[in-house]
């Protein structure tokens, strides 16, 4: 079976993961993988792709990719400068991990991150800043510094996830500003066992089947409701959470934003006033924010949090937020 692969974007990646599945789990026969009709590249699409091998590789499914020496398009050129086909060994060309509206995609082994830094809170913070650090680089305005904490407490929220609840060995990441607009977008991407294993669910929502990866996601938005975690190891700060991510939609929804977010078969898109829901086959969580920077200034982050707060004693949770998930910038930073 040959795949083209002609847009490395988010939702047309999610649909070929769907595809590809299918097709692996009916079929023995080789799959081969074409980029000469490749158009775009975009950090949660490339994430997605790059662990989808992994997973293929994983299964031990035969798959192979067509050359792409004689392909000289804008895409694979591009391709080559975020070192995704360097990653595929495809190519030995030299690549850059940061460019001008970029950083480029790069998976990260957990372990390490464990034996380099401690307490390990301290390196939400490193990663964060370092992150937001380089996208506000690439706009073409200073921003104030609340607005590049606000920034920051997205980031921070979303890789904090990644070790408190997916179980996995790596993670991968990459960002990119959009030219002619204020959107950056910044994609994390997990291998672990998903939101669907971690998002806490009630013995009526199993015994009826609404255990879905569909209904963990939307729980997983939801203020209070936080997941089975590795808190053990975490400092007071960070225990008696469950309003990150609620809090991380609601930012990115402010300033006129996209939050994504794929697991296991589904995927939803979430905006103001939509949720877009998606099939596909993720193993583990790929989570893609988009967001006007330039809004973030008129963001009220004490406002959102009492919204949060209020919302969640409505549904009947009495947790509270965490002191991480109610301070803009960590006293780790000082």
């Amino acid at each position: 079976m040959k795949i083209p692969i002609t847009e490395m974007k988010f939702n047309p990646m999610l649909g070929t993961t769907n595809i590809l599945m299918k097709y692996c789990l009916e079929n023995e026969d080789e799959v081969i993988f074409s980029f000469s009709k490749l158009k775009f590249i975009e950090p949660a699409g490339a994430l997605v792709f790059l662990s989808t091998m992994d997973m293929l590789a994983a299964r031990g499914v035969d798959y192979k990719f067509e050359s792409i020496d004689n392909i000289h398009t804008s895409a694979v050129s591009y391709g080559k400068n975020l070192g995704i086909f360097q990653q595929l060994n495809l190519c030995a060309d030299s690549s850059h991990d940061y460019g001008g509206t970029y950083i480029s995609p790069k998976k990260v082994a957990i372990q390490e991150i464990y034996s380099q830094f401690s307490p390990i809170e301290t390196y939400y913070e490193s990663f964060s800043s370092r992150i937001v650090s380089h996208a506000v680089k690439m706009l073409d305005y200073s921003v104030e510094k609340e607005v590049e904490n606000l920034f920051i407490y997205v980031v921070r929220e979303l890789i904090r996830n990644i070790f408190d609840h997916s179980q996995a060995t790596h993670f991968y990441y990459a960002s990119q500003k959009y030219p002619k607009s204020e959107f950056v977008e910044v994609a994390i991407c997990d291998e672990g066992c998903g939101l669907r294993e971690t998002v806490p669910f009630d013995v009526e929502e199993r015994w009826f089947d609404q255990d879905t990866d569909e209904n963990a996601i939307k729980k997983a938005v939801l203020p209070g409701i936080t997941a089975e975690s590795n808190h053990a190891y975490a400092s007071e700060d960070y225990k008696n959470s469950g309003y990150g991510l609620a809090l991380v939609r609601r930012i990115i929804e402010e300033t006129g934003g996209e939050l994504g977010i794929a697991t296991g078969t589904k995927a939803i898109n979430f905006t103001k006033n939509t949720e877009d829901v998606r099939n596909c086959y993720i193993k583990g969580t790929v989570v893609r924010m988009r967001l006007n920077v330039s809004r973030l200034s008129s963001v009220n982050f004490n406002e959102l949090l009492l919204e949060a707060e209020s919302e969640a004693k409505r549904n009947g949770v009495l947790r509270e937020p965490s002191r991480a998930s109610q301070t803009l910038v960590s006293k780790e930073l000082f």
